[in-house]
């Protein structure tokens, strides 16, 4: 395994700007996450760039997505897509703790 459930929020961020320089148009490439709230803010998520950057997600990090349960908040907004691979990392190692996936939802609504 890549990514371990004890990587840093600095680790992770730096696996989702890998995936976006792979997803990412040429001329985007250079974007970079750090320091930015939400994805939307550097770029427009076309449903082409989502697809390609939760399946490079996936592969980067070695969890799955469940896909019924995403919303685009989830993927624009930085700091829960980080939360969401740590948990999906501690998940893997068998821990149960869960991030909210929609800002609506509690953990025990999962």
């Amino acid at each position: 395994m890549k990514y371990q459930s004890t990587d840093s929020k600095t680790a992770i961020k730096n696996g989702i700007q890998n995936v976006l320089t792979h997803a990412l148009p040429a001329d985007l490439e250079a974007t970079n996450i750090h320091g930015i709230r939400r994805l939307d803010e550097l770029i427009s998520l076309d449903s082409m760039i989502i697809i390609d950057l939760m399946f490079g997600l996936e592969r980067e990090f070695e969890i799955t997505f469940d896909f019924d349960q995403i919303d685009i908040d989830l993927i624009n907004d930085v700091e829960r897509l980080v939360d969401y691979i740590e948990h999906s990392l501690r998940a893997a190692a068998g821990a149960t703790d869960c991030p909210r996936l929609k800002k609506s939802e509690a953990c025990d609504e999962l």
